[in-house]
């Protein structure tokens, strides 16, 4: 299913977006570099893409994508999103009105760098969100290999603009930085029949204003259809304001109390390393589990008080031995706990943004579906109170509701009380959703994505009422057609780590 693949958009609050800003800033390039891609159109037509994308510990990607310019204007509109899906970039990809091919990084790099650089000649800057969707990008240093590629159009700046309103922009610029050695088309002015035709702009210096043809000017069309497609895209499109989060915290533990070993405290500090996880692990389950349990409960409860109100920036100078303890300490007490310390999971759950990106970052699915899927199998009810809760992250509660799923997939038997359970979960939603508050948009969506990978299709009915509210946000999960092809489609397969020493093997490094 899609994951965590919104951005924080207009709607959001200013906190939010900037502790986003601040993860791409400071965080962005320590991620592995994953797919590539770019157009093949550059050198013809002198526009195309550029798609970088960041490869998450948790299997999620984060990308930029560029739209560039490479006669003239350089990074001509830039967007990225955050932690989607290999098929969320395909489909992204695939809308594109123009193919792009896999590429190495270093090509990327050149045509993105290359592009800034070549307009900056002429005085033009990037469009004003490569100041973020640069982070994305290594940077440009004598460690990337240099490729000459050939910007502008027979080795000048060619500037093929829309309108004169475009035109005016830009063409001061020009004439300041470079004189009369450029050239330019304004694309409302100029007709003729056949594309074919942009290949002869370059003869110019200024064109005329006597062509009467009606059809659109050619060249015009690309940057329209560019633009116009990019924005429109379902990844992008924006559905109405996430969840504000207005959680009120309880008195927690200003201490902690350790009962089993002295060394505990230390091992949960400790990054989890393939080479010896499972002596690891097998260290500490061998104290009593009664004790255990006890120390992690006593732990993570004084974790949320010392750092429940901290902001994103709090975090940014907090020591590193700190970032594994909450992850440790939520899979060893999924694995020594019992019905009551669901309770603690869900406590982390009701944590801010800031809280969760620092204690969980990207693993928070797979540890939060594992903790809440041993813990909290009989305690449906519970589940569903806290889904219906107020003012929460959404993406908390995104992985809280997707691990429910898995009880049904596990065990057929469950299947029907499964079913149920979510149709309650739309029904509330139906009833809820202009608010915001208890269920927004982008909960919706990964809401039908559960629903998909269930294959329940006894709650088709239910998930259409849910899409006529017309605040499902399709970039998660796309229409209603699409609901309907993978709902009868029994072969795809979900796998939860479940066992202890699966769940760390995955996680380790």
């Amino acid at each position: 299913m899609a994951k965590k693949n919104k951005n924080k958009k207009s709607g959001s609050s200013q906190q939010n977006q900037l502790s986003e800003k601040n993860f791409i800033k400071q965080k962005m390039r320590s991620l592995p570099l994953g797919r590539c891609m770019c157009s093949t159109s550059f050198e013809s037509y002198g526009m195309g893409y550029v798609v970088v994308t960041r490869q998450h510990a948790s299997g999620k990607i984060s990308m930029a994508a560029f739209l560039i310019d490479s006669f003239c204007l350089g990074v001509k509109d830039t967007f990225y999103r955050l932690r989607i899906d290999d098929y969320d970039l395909d489909d992204f990809v695939a809308s594109l009105p123009e193919d792009v091919e896999p590429c190495t990084y270093e090509t990327a790099h050149n045509w993105v760098y290359g592009a800034v650089t070549f307009a900056e000649e002429a005085g033009i800057t990037p469009h004003s969100k490569y100041a973020l969707t640069q982070y994305f990008l290594e940077e440009d240093t004598d460690d990337i290999p240099l490729i000459e590629f050939p910007f502008g159009k027979n080795g000048r700046h060619f500037l093929v603009a829309n309108n004169r309103l475009e035109a005016s922009r830009y063409l001061p610029l020009l004439r300041e930085n470079l004189g009369d050695d450029f050239n330019y088309t304004i694309a409302d002015d100029v007709y003729g029949d056949d594309y074919d035709d942009y290949d002869d702009y370059d003869d110019y210096d200024d064109y005329d204003d006597d062509y009467d043809d009606e059809d659109e000017a050619p060249g015009s069309f690309i940057w329209k259809n560019m633009i116009d497609d990019i924005q429109h895209s379902k990844l992008f499109r924006y559905y109405g304001p996430e969840t504000e989060y207005t959680y009120k915290h309880p008195q927690y533990p200003s201490e902690y109390e350790i009962k089993s070993a002295d060394w505990l405290l230390d091992e949960l500090k400790r990054e989890p390393k393939k080479q010896n996880v499972k002596k690891w692990i097998n260290k500490i389950l061998s104290l009593p589990h009664e004790q255990l349990k006890h120390d992690l409960e006593s732990l993570l409860w004084f974790v949320m008080g010392r750092d429940c109100k901290r902001s994103k920036d709090d975090f940014y100078d907090y020591p590193d031995d700190e970032s594994w303890m909450v992850i440790n300490s939520l899979l060893l007490l999924a694995e020594v706990g019992d019905d009551s310390s669901l309770d603690v999971v869900l406590e982390i759950m009701r944590q801010s943004e800031a809280f969760s990106d620092f204690h969980l970052s990207d693993l928070s699915n797979e540890v939060v579906c594992n903790a809440v899927y041993k813990l909290g199998g009989h305690q449906l009810d519970k589940l569903m109170a806290f889904m219906k809760e107020e003012g929460l992250w959404h993406y908390n509660k995104i992985d809280v509701m997707s691990t429910v799923k898995y009880y049904a997939i596990y065990d057929n038997n469950r299947r029907a009380e499964i079913v149920e359970w979510y149709r309650q979960l739309i029904r509330f939603a139906i009833d809820t959703l202009p608010q915001t508050q208890f269920i927004d948009s982008c909960m919706a969506g990964f809401l039908i994505c559960d629903v998909m990978d269930l294959r329940a299709k006894e709650l088709v009915n239910d998930v259409s009422d849910l899409f006529d509210t017309k605040l499902v946000d399709e970039g998660v999960c796309d229409d209603f057609d699409y609901f309907m092809t993978e709902i009868n489609d029994n072969s795809r397969s979900y796998k939860l780590f479940v066992d202890i020493y699966d769940i760390f093997e995955h996680i380790a490094r």
